[in-house]
């Protein structure tokens, strides 16, 4: 089943690539590529590390304040180790889990790993759903377009109902709960067996869902509470964030500069976070052909042309490349020391393999 979804998802990537492709047919492509500005290519690609080592930085202060202290640098070669797991094995093995892992291994507690994987990536989604649904108040006209107030709309509802989970306990027990009961005693009740079996399944699947969810609201719970015993280091994680989200449009500014005229920074930000939300939908292999679909229809509602935006997008994705090359290189020097126990560690969880 895991590979027949891989090569379901594989089969959308090369749908949206062909969609792509005729987008931009009748454009002379090569000749857009073949004018990129040499210096705006360099700055897009220096901008690189400057986003990973701001990534770094909030995974850091998250692990800092479990009193999990661990060097910088080896947090940067765990986070390249991930980029090569996610951006060039995108089938096989996650990056996060990876992150997890190493992480894990060199502070003796894969649950303090865990726990600030998950706060760095939630607040992330936090501040992009907010983006989501505010951002293109830059823009006001956007909102005109389903494709902007649908994600706009959604991601309103996310964050609310993420803030009333955040003041609830166990809130979808309270909500499902009665629901599951209540197709117990049905089953237990039903005349027909078929009735049974269908409402003994409608059960099992309510209270299978009610765990993981409640499993997710535990984390949750105590990622929060982590972020409310320090405000410094809620404040800390906020800026980070932030500045995250600020460097990420003047990356996709400088990739636009590289090829023609980019629209100011603020009118990126309108439309890039969304454009980042229908990116992360799990239909394709690592997000490739959505993507840069995402980016040609988004930055086409400010005007950009799609034949430059599809290179621009293009160069994107070659910096991710260029990072799971990096990482591939930092796990074939470090991978076999990262391995290694260290004094209280768990062997929970088994170490990644590139096959």
């Amino acid at each position: 089943m895991r590979i027949l979804g891989a090569l379901v998802k594989a089969a959308v990537s090369a749908a949206f690539f062909y969609l792509l492709y005729r987008v931009v047919r009748g454009h002379d492509f090569a000749a857009i590529v073949r004018g990129a500005d040499p210096m705006y290519f360099a700055l897009s690609i220096a901008i690189v590390p400057v986003l990973l080592v701001t990534s770094c930085a909030k995974w850091k202060v998250l692990l800092d304040a479990q009193g999990c202290r661990v060097p910088f640098l080896f947090l940067i070669r765990v986070y390249l180790i991930g980029y090569y797991f996610s951006n060039l094995l995108p089938s096989m093995v996650g990056g996060d889990l990876v992150r997890l892992y190493y992480a894990g291994k060199r502070v003796g507690s894969h649950g303090h790993a865990a726990a600030s994987i998950f706060l760095e990536r939630f607040t992330g989604i936090l501040l992009l759903l907010a983006l989501v649904a505010f951002a293109p108040l830059i823009r006001p006209a956007l909102y005109r377009h389903p494709a902007v107030w649908i994600p706009a709309a959604g991601a309103a509802g996310l964050l609310a109902l993420f803030l009333m989970m955040m003041r609830m306990r166990d809130p979808f027990t309270r909500i499902f709960g009665a629901a599951a009961a209540r197709a117990g005693r049905l089953s237990a009740g039903a005349r027909s067996s078929a009735a049974r079996k269908v409402l003994g399944r409608i059960e099992t699947v309510l209270r299978k869902a009610i765990g993981k969810a409640e499993g997710f609201h535990l984390k949750l719970a105590t990622g929060v509470t982590v972020l409310r015993t320090d405000r410094a280091v809620l404040w800390k994680v906020i800026a980070l964030t932030i500045l995250f989200y600020l460097l990420a449009g003047l990356n996709i500014w400088l990739a636009f500069q590289t090829f023609t005229q980019a629209p100011p920074v603020w009118e990126i930000i309108a439309v890039l976070p969304t454009a980042m939300l229908v990116a992360m939908i799990p239909i394709t292999l690592g997000s490739l052909g959505i993507t840069e679909t995402s980016y040609v229809f988004y930055f086409g509602l400010l005007g950009m042309p799609a034949a430059p935006t599809a290179a621009m997008a293009l160069l994107m994705r070659l910096k991710l490349v260029l990072l799971g090359v990096v990482g591939l290189v930092a796990y074939l020097a470090h991978g076999d020391r990262f391995r290694k126990d260290a004094p209280g560690s768990s062997a929970a969880v088994p170490a990644p393999s590139p096959r």
